[in-house]
């Protein structure tokens, strides 16, 4: 289950740095007629962007994506999170040609620009899971280096000062339960020798 999650978070992560981008090119001024000197910019200065995303924007790329992934289509039917005090993953996976709901409950923190997913409760078809059992499935689902997990603690960490930083870096700066929003820094490194010209 924790592979699910791991999707969850991954697309998340994708759907940012996809809106960052596009924000940052569009953010580039319109040619003028009149000709303005450009000044130098450092090849190793990125461009930070702050954006604050919320659940329906997760929700919409997850019901875009979800069909196309034919991979999971074999066993997960449809996701969705939502954002709280605490956060919801509410799953429906296939199973014998019928459908389960898998819920899990999550409280998120985000600690030096990493985020750590407290899981609270679970369950599947309405049956509650032990948090024990749930960690020794995810124990045995591959992930990225940068997602670990600490079954001692019930804790997902998304460890995203691990993750690659190229071509962008993603740091969590925090996360608001009263607005919903979770905002992320997202630093793009451009491709630029010493001087535009």
């Amino acid at each position: 289950m924790i592979w699910k999650r791991a999707f969850v978070v991954l697309l998340s992560i994708n759907l940012l740095a996809a809106i960052g981008l596009l924000v940052w090119v569009t953010s580039f001024p319109k040619p003028s007629a009149s000709t303005v000197p450009l000044q130098s910019i450092p090849s190793g200065t990125p461009a930070n962007i702050q954006m604050s995303i919320g659940d329906e924007a997760i929700n919409a790329y997850l019901a875009y994506d979800l069909p196309r992934q034919k991979d999971l289509n074999r066993f997960l039917q449809s996701a969705k999170v939502n954002f709280s005090n605490n956060w919801k993953a509410q799953l429906d996976i296939l199973f014998l040609g019928r459908v389960i709901p898998f819920d899990m409950t999550f409280l998120p923190v985000v600690e030096n620009g990493n985020l750590n997913l407290q899981l609270e409760q679970s369950s599947m078809g309405g049956v509650g899971l032990p948090n024990r059992l749930l960690f020794l499935f995810f124990e045995r689902m591959p992930w990225p280096n940068w997602i670990q997990l600490q079954s001692q603690n019930d804790m997902i960490q998304v460890n995203l000062s691990e993750r690659p930083q190229s071509p962008f870096r993603i740091r969590a700066l925090a996360y608001n339960p009263r607005t919903r929003l979770l905002t992320l820094e997202i630093s793009i490194f451009p491709a630029l020798t010493s001087k535009i010209s």
